[in-house]
């Protein structure tokens, strides 16, 4: 199972948070929402963490960027 780059980026943000002394990481790491999203690319399905939307809502650095899509040739 992967993560998506929006759960990455967040992660990451959280424990640079962390490290600089503004914000608790792991009482962020603790607050962190994810969920499962089915993904089909290449006749191929597997699955990805996402972060949820009452999470996103919550966190207004969590706003997830444009949904990337893949052309399939």
């Amino acid at each position: 199972m992967k993560l998506s780059n929006e759960a990455l980026i967040e992660i990451i943000s959280i424990v640079q948070d962390g490290l600089l002394g503004v914000k608790d990481a792991s009482q962020g790491l603790r607050e962190l929402d994810l969920k499962t999203k089915s993904l089909t690319t290449s006749n191929e399905l597997s699955e990805q963490l996402v972060l949820s939307q009452r999470y996103i809502d919550t966190h207004p650095r969590a706003t997830p960027e444009e949904e990337e899509t893949e052309e399939l040739n």
